[in-house]
């Protein structure tokens, strides 16, 4: 009797250990968590990027035709919170006409990055610059969403390249992203815009077009005004 009791003892705890093996195969894994990589868009507190800014300027009604060459320096400033609870942080920005002269300050803008999209508000104006995660599968998104930039609906945002290695100033970076933002021709005015992102620095590179002339095969326009700059970082701290 006690040989039969522990025999069916034996095959209920075989049938318990069966059923729970089957189970465990049948069990849903979680998917993996996705790399953000928010390391393109770094926000600490005290950092420093020193911006060369290349600038071409020409007004058709005056006649005038400026060339400037000239540095940016932002400071990531005291954090605060927004009216809606986001933490963001102020970004001093200063200018100065060549290296050897002192600093001056021109304004305060600020800069967030939240879990998917990274902000910042340049002359009170908001800015979506990234969105999270970063990979070649990111549709395209507004980058104009909280500010009337683009009334016309001809920008359109999207990561052109993604982890790739770019030589800006004779610095080499492994890894970064280019942002499309807008590329637009009509025949009357032309609109070109793009920015460059590395790991771990953030913004190093950014392009700026826009002309408005009768004959866009001539380099400058005939009639009209032409406005070229672009922005390279030559150092981060």
């Amino acid at each position: 009797m006690a040989a039969r009791i522990k025999f069916i003892l034996l095959g209920f705890v075989f049938f318990i250990a069966i059923v729970a093996v089957m189970f465990a195969c049948n069990k849903t894994e979680d998917p993996p968590t996705p790399n953000m990589n928010y390391d393109y868009y770094p926000i600490r507190l005290g950092e420093e990027r020193i911006y060369q800014v290349d600038s071409i300027n020409y007004n058709y009604s005056t006649n005038r035709f400026d060339s400037l060459t000239y540095e940016i320096r932002e400071v990531t400033d005291s954090p605060f919170t927004e009216l809606n609870g986001d933490k963001a942080f102020k970004v001093v920005r200063y200018y100065r006409r060549k290296p050897s002269d002192p600093w001056e300050y021109l304004r305060t803008n600020t800069t967030k990055r939240l879990k998917f999209r990274a902000e910042k508000m340049e002359e009170n104006t908001r800015y979506i610059k990234l969105i999270f995660p970063i990979r070649k599968a990111t549709k395209s998104w507004n980058g104009n969403l909280f500010n009337d930039t683009d009334r016309y609906g001809i920008y359109n945002y999207y990561y052109q390249e993604i982890g790739v290695p770019a030589n800006i100033l004779g610095k080499q970076y492994d890894s970064t992203c280019l942002v499309h933002i807008i590329d637009y021709a009509d025949g009357i005015s032309k609109h070109i815009e793009e920015e460059r992102y590395a790991k771990g620095v953030g913004l190093i590179y950014k392009y700026h077009l826009d002309t408005s002339h009768s004959n866009q095969t001539k380099p400058f326009p005939d009639q009209g005004n032409y406005a070229n700059y672009k922005i390279y970082l030559k150092s981060y701290k």
